[in-house]
């Protein structure tokens, strides 16, 4: 079964660019995008069971209301610290203070804006890999 993906970013070219990006691949579904950490957590809402509906989140930082890492925490508060896998695109990747951060609240891929392409298809190849292994871990 593909692996469903919701990218979350303030930036609506961010966002096209982002679905155009994984549009077409076989080991995912058609991702879904929004612009707020609120549309999320309501699009993140399971339709049964105890996982998120979404096995892997592409999240920028800067969200209107509720920030990036507000939406992290309380998806880890949710679902556990591992769901859903995450990847974070930020133009303050470089920042080891959030680096930290965002490690400790799971965060293993942190991709600079602009994003380049090839790195977010290895970002979400190997974070879907890794959620794979913790499912069946």
């Amino acid at each position: 079964m593909p692996s469903s993906i919701l990218i979350v970013d303030h930036s609506a070219s961010v966002r096209m660019s982002l679905l155009r990006w994984l549009a077409g691949r076989a080991q995912f579904s058609p991702a879904q995008a929004v612009a707020s950490a609120e549309i999320a957590l309501e699009l993140m809402r399971p339709s049964s069971g105890p996982k998120p509906a979404f096995d892997l989140l592409i999240c920028g930082l800067n969200l209107p209301g509720m920030s990036g890492i507000e939406l992290i925490e309380e998806l880890r508060r949710r679902f556990g610290v591992r769901r859903p896998v995450t990847v974070v695109v930020s133009a303050d990747s470089d920042d080891p203070a959030l680096r930290a951060v965002l490690r400790a609240l799971g965060v293993r891929h942190v991709l600079a804006k602009p994003v380049i392409r090839r790195q977010l298809l290895a970002a979400v190849e190997h974070a879907l890999v890794t959620r794979l292994k913790l499912v069946k871990g």
